[in-house]
């Protein structure tokens, strides 16, 4: 055996030097020591990795045998992972301590997958630090010094559609006028396995009584932990109770969804209003004791109790049965205001930060008892008789409006219907 015994190495030109050919083995004999005092880089195939000090702070894409701290204090960052070669490694550390607020997404290199599933994962522990080997086609990037492959969840792509629930009819002899029909809402998000989610299935508006406005229905929608505006993903407004009007049919409630609710119809003053992305509905100015509607809720008339309020939010109908009538808005993002001499405002939906989203306003029917009609009824998750405004159909009855629905389907599964239960449904993203 040959032996080269030298203090320094140094290229005879330009300033790369190689040692040995393709498939050489170089062995480090025990006891010595490797001191490293510039970067070394594609080394770590023994499970660790060389750290850059370079924090990053957007999207990027790894190099194998590196580590990197993320700063993700300015919103999220992608990792685009190296193609995988059997014993690469890539290591991340939460730098200050945000990947729960701002969550850090590891981005599969084609076919290669994360902890056996052909997906992208997401890091989404505070603190936390994570290093990825690569083992084979079959596990693809496993989790090693963590120990957890839980900490790198493989995202799940669940899919929303929400129709909002119809505006209850007035109750009036020669008159009353219908609810308007419930908006619709469709939009995709990215989802940690185990993200509780609560889904309200808004009810129908109640049909007015005793000569008194319809109530507004009650919204679609579906939250992370807890029904709060701050939890939202998505929204679907429900349409405005309809009112007693001074012409037969009298006046309609506005329709639920849009970025706006829709405004109903008054027949003396101005008419209530539908909510919008940032405020409830105005109160129409006719008659007296309307209100406006607020977040997830439509206002009520408080002059005189009609039908109720409906559940997601739907306001009640009023009026004194002599001087004017008022329908209650409908539920939504924010609810639509009640009518004073009108129909109900219809409250606006919401879509959030979803991708593929669909936001459909429902609608009224001007000039006809007809409950207005709800929004992408030709969908095929359309269960059937849900969303449409209550149809004023003669004389002291009146007529609620349909309930609202969701469907949701996990990683292009099967579709998954909910209907109006009257209480909340939970369910957690597996």
């Amino acid at each position: 055996m040959s032996e080269v015994k030298v203090n320094k190495v140094s290229p005879r030109s330009g300033t790369t030097v190689t040692l040995g050919d393709s498939g050489d083995t170089f062995t480090i004999p025990s006891g010595a020591t490797i001191n490293n005092q510039g970067t070394a880089t594609n080394f770590g195939a023994t499970g660790s990795a060389s750290w850059t000090t370079t924090v990053k702070t957007s999207t990027f894409t790894a190099v194998a045998g590196e580590g990197y701290f993320i700063n993700t204090t300015g919103g999220v960052v992608s990792v685009n992972l190296p193609a995988g070669t059997a014993g690469a490694v890539v290591a991340v550390k939460d730098y200050a301590g945000t990947f729960d607020t701002n969550k850090v997404t590891l981005v599969q290199n084609g076919s290669d997958k994360i902890g056996g599933v052909a997906g992208n994962a997401q890091l989404t522990t505070e603190g936390i630090a994570v290093t990825l080997v690569f083992i084979d086609s079959t596990q693809g990037w496993l989790v090693t010094d963590s120990g957890l492959t839980s900490e790198a969840p493989a995202i799940k792509t669940v899919a929303f559609k929400l129709w909002g629930a119809g505006g209850g009819s007035a109750s009036g002899g020669t008159d009353g006028g219908p609810g308007g029909g419930g908006g619709f809402v469709a939009g995709t998000y990215e989802l940690s396995p185990g993200t509780s989610i609560v889904a309200v299935v808004g009810q129908g508006g109640p049909g007015g009584t005793s000569g008194y406005g319809g109530s507004g229905g009650g919204y679609s929608g579906v939250f992370t932990t807890s029904v709060a505006q701050g939890n939202a993903l998505l929204i679907a407004g429900a349409g405005g109770g309809g009112s007693r009007g001074s012409t037969a049919n009298g006046s309609y409630g506005g329709a639920g969804g849009g970025t706006t609710g829709g405004t109903a119809l008054a027949s003396a003053g101005s008419a209530a209003t539908g909510g919008t992305q940032s405020a409830g509905g105005t109160a129409g100015s006719g008659g007296s004791g309307g209100t406006a509607g607020a977040a997830l809720t439509g206002g009520s008339n408080t002059s005189q109790t009609s039908g109720g309020v409906a559940f997601g939010g739907g306001g009640s109908g009023g009026g004194d049965n002599v001087s004017f009538t008022a329908g209650g808005g409908g539920g939504g993002y924010f609810g639509g205001g009640s009518g004073g001499n009108s129909g109900g405002g219809g409250g606006s939906s919401y879509v959030g930060t979803a991708t593929s989203t669909t936001n459909t306003q429902g609608n009224i029917t001007a000039g006809s008892g007809a409950g207005g009609l709800t929004a992408n009824s030709s969908d095929a998750q359309y269960p059937g008789s849900v969303g449409d405004g209550g149809a004023w159909t003669g004389g002291a009855g009146s007529n609620a409006g349909e309930n609202g629905a969701i469907a949701y389907q996990i990683d292009g599964g099967a579709w998954v219907a909910l209907s109006y239960t009257g209480s909340n449904q939970t369910f957690t993203v597996s």
